[in-house]
This record gives C-alpha cells, sequence and structure tokens, in this order.
C-alpha cells in the first residue's frame, strides 16, 4: 500500500510540472495579447452613407483583469479609381480618431460614420491597443458586409 501511494505521489508530481510547463506555453503564445474583437457588425443607417460600426469587444485572458486603451478603425476602399483609406476622425465626430475601451468581460462599441459621396468600402481595420504595460496591439482586418442591405 505505502509503494501505491508514493507511485500515485509521484504521478501527482509529474502531472503538476506538466501542468505549469503548459500554462507557461499558453500564456506566451497570447504574445502579450489582452483584448481581441469579438465581432464587427456593419448596418445601414437611416441617411444615404450613414452607417452604424458596432465593435464587440473580448475579454482579457483572466476575468479578474480589466482591458482598457484605444480603438483605431480606419475604412479602406475606393473612391472612383484610386484606392482610399479613411479613418474614424474623417467619417465620424471622433476627436483623434480613437475610441477608449474599459470592461472586465465584454465591451461594444457602437459608432455611427458618415462615408463620402462616390466612396466604395471593401474592408474595416481595427486595432486594438492596450494600456497595459508589454501588451501588444492587436489588428484585425473585416471585409465591408452590410448586414441590412
Amino acid at each position: 500500500m505505502a509503494r501505491t501511494i508514493g507511485d500515485l505521489q509521484a504521478d501527482v508530481a509529474r502531472l503538476t510540472r506538466d501542468l505549469a510547463f503548459y500554462r507557461g506555453v499558453m500564456g506566451e503564445s497570447n504574445n502579450g495579447q489582452v483584448v481581441r474583437v469579438q465581432q464587427l457588425r456593419i448596418t445601414r443607417g437611416k441617411a444615404a452613407g450613414e452607417f452604424m460600426l458596432r465593435l464587440v469587444l473580448g475579454r482579457p485572458l483572466r476575468p479578474e483583469d480589466f482591458a482598457s486603451g484605444k480603438a483605431r478603425v480606419s475604412i479602406e476602399g475606393s473612391m472612383g479609381a484610386t484606392a482610399t483609406t479613411l479613418d474614424l476622425a474623417q467619417v465620424s465626430d471622433v476627436p483623434g480618431g480613437e475610441l477608449t475601451f474599459s470592461y472586465r468581460y465584454v465591451q461594444t462599441l457602437d459608432q455611427p460614420v458618415m462615408l463620402p459621396e462616390g466612396f466604395v468600402p471593401a474592408r474595416v481595420t481595427v486595432e486594438l491597443n492596450s494600456s497595459r504595460k508589454g501588451a501588444n496591439p492587436v489588428r484585425e482586418t473585416f471585409l465591408w458586409t452590410v448586414e441590412n442591405g
């Protein structure tokens, strides 16, 4: 019986070391990423060229942590035959073109935008810069897809 207990204790010690190793691997694989874009939805507004961007940010690594920082949104497309990129300051009333976020689990940022006449959108790029020291910026690009036509 003592030998069985000793074997089980050795197994527990080995599994504890393995668990610590895998936790370390998972911590390194996120590259300091503490925020992420869970969803981007685009809906048509009431006026021509008006749209609502709904950006849903996901929770940080540990639910007891807060995520805070700035989000930059740019819309890529074309104006006639010219490729054009518009930032949030050019298509909305956001000073500096940055949205502020601060949340524990999830946060939704609704932002109306007004596209200039003749601009044909193709993609939306979202860059999240966390205020946490050592966190890498998160950059994701989405196709411009309007949900309600």
